[in-house]
C-alpha cells in the first residue's frame, strides 16, 4: 500500500470521525469546552516499518530455502559420486572376470588345437606305418620269381578252401577251391611239393567222403510231425487198486443160504476198490490244447535250432519233447511219434567237418626251407 492511499484512508476516517463529533458538539455548547486531546502523530511511519520486516522476512526466507537445495544437492552429488564408485569397481571386477574367462577360453582352444593336431600326427604316423608296410610288402612281391606268385596263389586258394568250410559250410565250394590250388601246384612241375598235392588228394577225399546232414528233410519232419499232434489221444489215469470182495467160507444152509447165493450173484456185477491215491480224471478239450500246444512249441523250437545249426539246443528240446509225451499222451498210440522223435534225436544236425589245414601247414613249411636254400645259393 503507498503513503498516498494512507493518506485518503485517514481523511475518510477523520472525516467520519467529524461527522460522529457534530451531534456531540451541540451537546457540547451547553457544557463548558474542555481541552482538545492530543492526535496520535508519527502514524504514516508504521507501515514501512511492516514492510520492511515482510521483505527481510522474504529474503530470509528465499535464503535458507536456496541454502536447503544447496544441501539437498550436495548430498545428491554426494550419492551420484558413490554410485559411481561403486559401478567403477563393479566395472573393474567385471573386467577381471572377463579377462579370467577370456583367458581360460584361450587355454581351452589351444589344448583342443594341441588334442587336434597330436591326433593328426598320430594318423600321419599310422598313414607312414601303412606305406611302410606296403613298400616292403611290394619290395618282397618285385623280388619273387614266378615259382614265388604260384606258391603265393596256392595259399590263397587253400585259405579261401578253410574259410568256406568253417563260416559258411560250403563243401562244393571248398573241394573246388582245393582242387584249383592242386591244379596250380601241377602246373608247376615240382617234385619237391609233391607231399603237399598229396595232403590236398586226402582232403578232397575226405570232404567227398563227408555227409553233411540234411538241415532241410529235418525241418520238414519236425513240421509234419507238429502237424499231425491233434490225433493223438491223451494218457488214461491209472485205475490200479484192490478189490473187495466178500464170501463165506462155509455156505449156509436155508434161507441164509438163500440169501447168501442171492448176495453172491448181485456181487458178480458190482467191484468195490480202494485207491491209496485220489483219482484224476480224464483231460479235457482245454487240456488236451494246452498239451499239444506245448509240445508244438518244443518241435518248433527244435526246428529253429536247426536253422541255426546248434546242436546242443536241437537235442534238449527233442528230449524235452519226448519226455512231455511220455507224460501226457498214450502209449500205444504215441509209439509211432515217439520213434520218429528218437530217430530225428539219433541225428546230429552239425558234425565236426574234415581238417584240411594240413596241406596249408605243409605249403609253409616246404616254402620257407626253399627260400632258404635260394638264399644259400645266391649268397
Amino acid at each position: 500500500m503507498s503513503e498516498t492511499d494512507e493518506t485518503r484512508q485517514n481523511t475518510t476516517q477523520t472525516a467520519a470521525e467529524t461527522a460522529d463529533q457534530t451531534p456531540a458538539r451541540e451537546e457540547a455548547e451547553s457544557t463548558p469546552v474542555a481541552p482538545p486531546a492530543e492526535r496520535p502523530r508519527h502514524r504514516g511511519s508504521i507501515v514501512p516499518l511492516i514492510i520492511s520486516l515482510i521483505a527481510v522476512l522474504l529474503v530470509g526466507g528465499g535464503l535458507g530455502a536456496g541454502y536447503w537445495g544447496w544441501q539437498q544437492l550436495r548430498q545428491q552429488s554426494a550419492t551420484n559420486n558413490q554410485s559411481i564408485d561403486n559401478l567403477n569397481t563393479q566395472l573393474k571386477a567385471l573386467q577381471v572376470n572377463i579377462g579370467a574367462q577370456a583367458s581360460q577360453h584361450a587355454v581351452d582352444a589351444l589344448q583342443k588345437q594341441l588334442a587336434a593336431l597330436e591326433q593328426q600326427v598320430k594318423s600321419q604316423t599310422q598313414t607312414l606305418d601303412t606305406l611302410n608296410r606296403a613298400v616292403e610288402r611290394g619290395r618282397t612281391l618285385a623280388q619273387r620269381n614266378q615259382r614265388g606268385w604260384s606258391l603265393a596263389e596256392v595259399e590263397y586258394l587253400m585259405r579261401i578252401a578253410r574259410y568256406r568250410l568253417d563260416l559258411m559250410h560250403d563243401y562244393p565250394g571248398s573241394i573246388a577251391a582245393l582242387k584249383a590250388a592242386d591244379q596250380q601246384l601241377a602246373a608247376l612241375a615240382d617234385p619237391n611239393l609233391l607231399p603237399v598235392r598229396q595232403a590236398l588228394a586226402k582232403e578232397i577225399g575226405d570232404l567227398r567222403d563227408f555227409k553233411k546232414p540234411d538241415r532241410v528233410g529235418i525241418m520238414l519232419e519236425l513240421a509234419q510231425l507238429g502237424d499231425h499232434l491233434k490225433g493223438l489221444p491223451p494218457a488214461q489215469p491209472a485205475l490200479g487198486g484192490k478189490s473187495v470182495e466178500t464170501a463165506h467160507a462155509n455156505p449156509r444152509s436155508g434161507w441164509r443160504g438163500l440169501l447168501d447165493s442171492v448176495w453172491a450173484s448181485i456181487s458178480k456185477h458190482i467191484t468195490i476198490r480202494h485207491y491209496d491215491q485220489p483219482v484224476q480224471s480224464a483231460p479235457g478239450a482245454e487240456s488236451l490244447l494246452y498239451m499239444n500246444q506245448v509240445l508244438r512249441l518244443r518241435l518248433e523250437a527244435a526246428r529253429v535250432a536247426v536253422m541255426r545249426g546248434n546242436n546242443t539246443d536241437y537235442h534238449s528240446e527233442l528230449k524235452a519233447a519226448l519226455d512231455w509225451l511220455d507224460a501226457h499222451y498214450a502209449p500205444q498210440a504215441a509209439a509211432s511219434t515217439r520213434q520218429q522223435l528218437q530217430s530225428l534225436q539219433a541225428r546230429d544236425i552239425a558234425p565236426t567237418p574234415p581238417d584240411i589245414s594240413a596241406s596249408l601247414t605243409l605249403l609253409h613249411r616246404l616254402a620257407a626251407g626253399g627260400e632258404t636254400q635260394s638264399k644259400g645259393t645266391s649268397s
